[in-house]
């Protein structure tokens, strides 16, 4: 009886020990904003190979009042032999799910959920209405898409985790080369600080898009 309970100890603990948790899938690109008539939108899940994503939808977050705008389910899908999963429009590269749907130009937010709970999530321009990773968010762009550099690498800070980039690598690993190019920011954007009292946008390159009223005084002479 005790070699035969050593047995099944030992046997139980090899098939304990052969499991391996799968990670979350991130979102990992974005594009929002494209070029003319949006007809090349999509958004990039990145995960383990062959991950099931029954349960799991992309959700479109509205930063004007936080409530849901677009759902897209993706029961009946998993992650291809890449370890990437495209939804996007007719027409994108290596798309796995071809929807028409548009994703607003922002301050919004897509977010991945599974089973309605939150499993990852990018907001792209500052709204007091989004609840952001990190408290920050990715570059608000125009005909440039966010992707998560270094690729599927995810800190829980959308400001650090995110770059613009106008080179789209949908089905593909995210293009984290060149100089990252500047942000379009009002000027109340710029002096946002974060719940550490801290510039929300310190070491981000930034243009600045807002009127500005210059007072003068004085003397001034030709």
């Amino acid at each position: 009886m005790k070699h035969l309970l050593t047995i099944g100890v030992a046997v139980g603990a090899l098939i304990t020990f052969g499991v391996v948790a799968q990670a979350d899938p991130v979102v990992n690109e974005l594009l929002y904003n494209d070029a003319g008539t949006d007809d090349e939108e999509f958004c990039e899940i990145k995960g383990d190979p062959g991950l099931s994503l029954a349960g799991f939808t992309l959700v479109g977050v509205n930063g004007s009042n936080g409530l849901d705008y677009r759902t897209v389910a993706l029961d009946g899908y998993s992650i291809n032999a890449s370890g990437y999963f495209v939804v996007g429009m007719d027409g994108v590269a290596n798309v796995d799910l071809v929807d028409p749907g548009t994703w607003q130009n922002g301050p919004d937010k897509v977010e991945l959920r599974l089973n309605g709970s939150a499993v990852d999530g990018v907001c792209y321009g500052s709204s007091g209405n989004l609840v952001c990773e990190g408290g920050t968010f990715a570059p608000l762009v125009s005909e440039q898409s966010i992707s998560r550099c270094p690729d599927g690498v995810d800190t829980n800070n959308n400001a650090d985790d995110f770059i613009a980039t106008s080179t789209y690598t949908p089905g593909e690993t995210n293009d984290c080369s060149g100089p990252v190019p500047p942000i379009d920011v009002n000027l109340c954007q710029i002096a946002e600080n974060d719940a550490n009292g801290l510039p929300v946008l310190d070491g981000v390159r930034v243009r600045v898009n807002d009127v500005v009223a210059l007072v003068a005084s004085g003397v001034f002479r030709s």
